[in-house]
């Protein structure tokens, strides 16, 4: 009855670890799959239509088929995908004026964070944290618009 109630204890034991951060880190993929958005803002950087666009200007590389290179944070890459698709995601006062590039990387290895290029932009650091929580889906603002247009100039004398 003794060595019953002991080996009761030890599993008991064991259940409450098995929350510790060891096994929490243990289902962390060795591998993932990154499902991205390159989002470019502006009718300067934007082009094409609102089934395909593309970027322009400085973000003229950005197209389907571009490369997107995934790093860890020391620069070394670690897997290559592409964008997939380009996708009109705003139009203002009749001009195509934002554009969301859907791109993938497969099979890349875990690393406390990586460096993610797309084209000859970025790179973009990412931590492990964050493709966990969202499950390999990544998000990328390559040039946020502006949060406040500027003020109106105020008219002088009438």
């Amino acid at each position: 009855m003794k060595k019953l109630a002991i080996i009761a204890a030890v599993a008991l034991l064991a259940a409450c670890n098995s929350g510790n951060g060891a096994s929490a880190r243990a289902r962390i993929p060795k591998q993932f799959q990154f499902l991205g958005s390159y989002k470019v803002s502006g009718v300067n950087n934007v082009g094409g239509d609102l089934s395909q666009c593309r970027g322009a200007g400085e973000f003229a590389d950005v197209a389907v088929g571009t490369p997107v290179t995934v790093a860890k944070s020391t620069g070394k890459p670690i897997a290559v995908g592409q964008v997939e698709v380009g996708l009109s995601t705003n139009v203002y006062e009749n001009a195509l004026d934002e554009c969301t590039f859907r791109f993938s990387v497969a099979n890349v290895p875990r690393a406390k964070s990586y460096l993610i290029t797309v084209g000859r932009h970025g790179p973009t650091a990412i931590p492990l944290a964050t493709v966990v929580a969202g499950r390999g889906i990544v998000v990328i603002n390559a040039n946020p618009p502006p949060t406040a247009l500027p003020p109106s100039p105020v008219p002088v004398g009438g």
